[in-house]
């Protein structure tokens, strides 16, 4: 069983689109994401290749996963060496693809009273950092490392934060 979770640019809540929304940054960031078409048969077509549609959309929102944006470059080389897949694709269009958090990940944390960090870019656009704060506020025992001027993508936004916070956690916890 595991002794100790490190949740990294998540959330444990379902409802956090309104929040999102309401983001001047994420309002902002949003212009800058072409959109993406789920019938697009070039990316999704018998044709198109495996994980066509999910690469498409990782470059189409790197402006939403990253806070610095002059080092949108390096993300997309960094994205070009990503092997995706499109075995999610299907069921999600068809609303099968079952939720990415339990019932309510909030409590099921909680009953398990383990040490969690949770791990979030202070400029969070996809799963709003108030949604990070709410959770630790939740959990007892969990650790919040707000990482600084990082967004969705923390581990390349601010790298030496994004280890610190875990190296600090994993320390205190032996």
């Amino acid at each position: 069983m595991a002794r100790r979770l490190i949740l990294a640019s998540t959330t444990a809540y379902r409802d956090y689109e309104q929040q999102r929304e309401a983001s001047a940054d994420y309002q902002a960031r949003a212009q800058l994401c072409p959109e993406i078409a789920w019938d697009d048969l070039v990316l999704t077509g018998p044709d198109a290749p495996d994980g066509a549609l999910s690469r498409a959309m990782a470059y189409a929102g790197a402006p939403r996963d990253i806070w610095h944006l002059d080092r949108l470059d390096d993300w997309h080389r960094i994205l070009a060496g990503v092997r995706f897949s499109s075995d999610w694709n299907a069921p999600y269009a068809i609303g099968q693809l079952p939720p990415g958090t339990p019932d309510n990940a909030e409590s099921v944390l909680r009953n398990w009273a383990r040490p969690v960090l949770i791990l979030h870019g202070s400029r969070e656009m996809v799963f709003p950092v108030s949604l990070a704060r709410k959770l630790h506020t939740a959990l007892p025992a969990s650790t919040l490392a707000e990482i600084p001027d990082a967004a969705h993508m923390a581990h390349f936004d601010n790298p030496q934060a994004w280890l610190a916070g875990i190296r600090g956690f994993l320390y205190a916890t032996r």
